[in-house]
């Protein structure tokens, strides 16, 4: 087995990653043959923005400059194999905020704890662009996007 340095670049579907001069196996078996991964994606709902239930002292019920962010989704394991999603938070292209799973069976769900990433800041009035994106992808289903507006 390959162990792969932190912040190593990994291919479109997480089964090599790059040395600086050529792509490595994450995971080989025997023969040299990749063992079974997990490839993440959203499911249809996509990313739900709310006001943040632990930074919200006038208590909005909509989203608004003088409370925080909070976000909500459901990634599944598409692949075939087990593994841990990481689901990172953007707003207006910004990084905001980072989740990590358990570990997460092939054809599973996973969520965050209580079911929001909180704390993913304050944002002043007008139209905003929450982007999450998970890894290890599945391919065209590892991002998605959700435009709010903030009272």
């Amino acid at each position: 087995m390959t162990n792969v340095p932190a912040g190593a670049q990994l291919s479109e579907h997480g089964d090599f990653w790059w040395d600086g001069n050529d792509w490595q196996p994450v995971h080989a078996g025997e023969g040299g043959r990749a063992q079974p991964t997990a490839e993440f994606a959203f499911d249809t709902n996509g990313v739900w923005v709310d006001p943040d239930d632990t930074d919200n002292p006038e208590n909005h019920a909509i989203l608004h400059h003088e409370a925080g962010t909070q976000v909500s989704f459901l990634v599944w394991n598409l692949g075939q194999g087990t593994g841990i999603a990481t689901v990172t938070v953007y707003v207006d292209d910004q990084e905001v905020q980072t989740w990590t799973s358990g570990e997460v069976p092939p054809g599973d769900s996973a969520t965050p704890d209580q079911g929001f990433v909180y704390g993913c800041g304050r944002y002043a009035a007008g139209r905003h662009v929450f982007r999450v994106l998970v890894t290890p992808g599945h391919a065209g289903n590892d991002s998605t996007t959700n435009e709010v507006d903030i009272d």
